[in-house]
């Protein structure tokens, strides 16, 4: 690795590291609790429809048929419970 090569690579973690401070800083969510509130209700809501989906389509008489919307609708109840799990985390930092 030259040394220029080098400069820029010690640069670029530096700043990465200068930016991880900055979001560590930055203590007010954007989002007021009732807004966090209600976005965790309507998640909630939302998996419980998904489950159902994929419930649903697992027990129809051939459900390899329906394999790619079992594999969405799981894929998407994992995307939202993460984001569900993000929102708790920011309610439980608000109080």
């Amino acid at each position: 690795m030259t040394d220029r090569n080098e400069t820029e690579l010690r640069k670029g973690i530096e700043d990465i590291q200068d930016s991880q401070v900055e979001c560590r800083r930055h203590d007010a969510s954007p989002f007021s609790r009732v807004q966090l509130e209600e976005a965790h209700r309507q998640i909630a809501s939302t998996l419980r429809k998904l489950h159902g989906v994929v419930q649903t389509l697992s027990q129809k008489e051939n459900p390899s048929r329906y394999k790619s919307q079992i594999t969405l609708a799981k894929r998407r109840i994992e995307a939202f419970g993460i984001a569900d799990e993000l929102i708790l985390r920011e309610l439980k930092d608000a109080k």
